[in-house]
């Protein structure tokens, strides 16, 4: 998975074809969901549009401490990120966009950016505003990870937890055989699955009957 700190040494590596893939390997389920709690943050508003997040170009400018949109326009320009006109969007999208920012309809002017803008602005720019939002990225990057690895602990013990439960399972089985004979050749079954760890053939007596029996 494509972290930030992979566009980062990207970045400072001056590869721009290598900035474009990483870019391109973003999960966009991801994308959207980090985009909207950025601009909870940092207060501005985005759009949907085709399974993306959009905000408008000159609303992330001062977030990034630039006094005008120049900046993010030869950022977009040098690692080719897209940006979309007003009159790009569907009209039920464009509709939108025109109420949450109150934009005319014939707007010509406004150019909108998603994530992979705002990512390589918080990388690239060293203003003070810049590396707060790149602080703040790599912070919520690094509590991803950490809710991941829990999430993948909590799974694994589960994955063990219905694992002896089909052992028992088996084992119930298994001792509920009659004939010692077949019992045995069963366990040796089981024992083959487990890798051993039953040792049927160094206890003979592990299903041996009961003296409760």
């Amino acid at each position: 998975m494509t972290t930030i700190n992979d566009v980062r040494i990207a970045v400072l590596q001056n590869d721009t074809p290598k900035v474009q893939t990483l870019i391109r390997e973003i999960d966009r389920r991801t994308e959207s969901e980090v985009f909207q709690k950025a601009a909870k943050e940092f207060g501005f508003e985005t759009i949907e549009h085709l399974g993306r997040r959009f905000t408008m170009r000159r609303h992330l400018a001062p977030i990034f401490g630039y006094k005008g949109e120049s900046g993010l326009r030869m950022l977009c320009e040098r690692y080719q990120i897209e940006t979309v006109p007003l009159g790009s969007f569907a009209q039920p999208v464009r509709d939108n966009a025109i109420s949450e920012f109150g934009l005319k309809r014939t707007d010509g002017k406004t150019v909108f950016i998603g994530w992979d803008a705002f990512l390589l602005a918080a990388i690239e720019s060293t203003t003070p505003q810049a590396k707060a939002v790149h602080a703040y990225l790599l912070q919520m990057e690094k509590a991803g990870r950490v809710a991941a690895g829990v999430l993948d602990f909590a799974k694994e013990r589960d994955q063990r937890i219905q694992q002896t439960r089909k052992i028992v399972q088996m084992l119930g089985e298994v001792d509920r055989i009659k004939d010692q004979r077949f019992r045995q050749v069963a366990a040796e079954h089981v024992d083959d699955l487990l890798d051993g760890a039953l040792g049927t053939t160094k206890q003979p007596d592990l299903f041996a009957p009961s003296t409760n029996d």
